[in-house]
């Protein structure tokens, strides 16, 4: 009897020294520090800011595939990812109509709000509304990337000297593409264009390129007839007449103005999804650059 008790004793010993390693490893994995990006582009500037660090997990919130932000409703699954976050990254100026959710139910999580601090010439629509894709201008992403790097060294002092180095580096990259798409835009005869989504104002005043009207003045809203009518005309006018959408399969609206007016229809990414590829923003960006030459020449 006693040798059976001895050896029951020693099996659960050894057992609770086996649940407490196994523990041990579910502690220490779930002790990452976790950076949640609230979509696709932070997600992409998060990848370039950790690269190389140890003990960091970065997750984008929305899979990259639901795009922009407007009128984004949060799911269970989005509000458990958030509970287990450290950092939350936020592009800010209004993209996020969920935050005081978030906020509410997560007041002690980290908001790093990429554009809450930064002298950024907001565009606005006729109503005053913000336009808050500021990151398709390559000098307000680059500050975007300042912004965001300050906000993890605060939280993470261990990796701070790390997030900095990256920050520098990609603004680098950056700025280097900036140089590169403007002299492969400069001189095109064409500069007028018709936008289908209200994404490429920044990009446009970057590059010197103007927009003649909007298709879709607020996002998931189809324009009126009258809308509709003005754009003719004003597309009408010009010698040069380019629709840009933003995705492969144009909209009826878009394709409809193109029937009455003769106009050409070009996409262009609003790096607003994709996989998971830190150089993902430079090779869209590229890619539109190639777009626009053949638009516009």
């Amino acid at each position: 009897m006693k040798k059976i008790i001895r050896f029951t004793l020693s099996f659960a010993l050894i057992f609770a020294a086996l649940f407490t390693s196994a523990c041990g490893d579910v502690v220490k994995k779930d002790a990452k520090f976790k950076i949640v990006a609230s979509f696709y582009p932070l997600y992409i500037t998060a990848l370039n800011l950790t690269d190389g660090v140890d003990g960091v997990e970065v997750i984008n919130l929305t899979n990259g595939r639901v795009g922009c932000l407007h009128d984004y409703q949060l799911t269970t699954g989005n509000m458990k990812t958030l509970t287990a976050a450290n950092v939350f990254i936020i592009n800010g100026g209004g993209m996020e109509e969920f935050m005081p959710r978030v906020e509410k139910d997560n007041p002690k999580l980290v908001v790093v709000d990429s554009t809450k601090d930064l002298n950024l010439d907001w565009i606005k629509d006729d109503e005053g509304h913000i336009n808050s894709h500021v990151w398709m201008n390559i000098r307000h992403y680059i500050e975007q990337v300042r912004a965001i790097a300050k906000g993890l060294a605060a939280a993470d002092p261990e990796h701070a000297t790390s997030y900095d180095t990256n920050a520098r580096q990609y603004e680098e990259k950056l700025l280097h593409l900036e140089e590169e798409m403007k002299i492969e835009l400069e001189g095109l005869p064409n500069r007028d264009v018709v936008t289908y989504h209200e994404a490429f104002p920044y990009f446009a005043k970057e590059f010197n390129i103007n927009v003649v009207a909007n298709i879709e003045e607020e996002p998931g809203h189809e324009p009126s007839p009258r809308q509709v009518e003005e754009i003719v005309k004003k597309l009408s006018s010009l010698k040069n007449k380019v629709i840009l959408t933003e995705s492969a399969k144009s909209p009826n609206s878009a394709e409809m103005i193109a029937y009455e007016t003769g106009a050409q229809i070009y996409a262009i990414d609003p790096v607003e999804g994709g996989e998971a590829n830190k150089d993902a923003y430079i090779e869209a960006m590229r890619k539109n650059t190639k777009v626009l030459r053949e638009a516009l020449r």
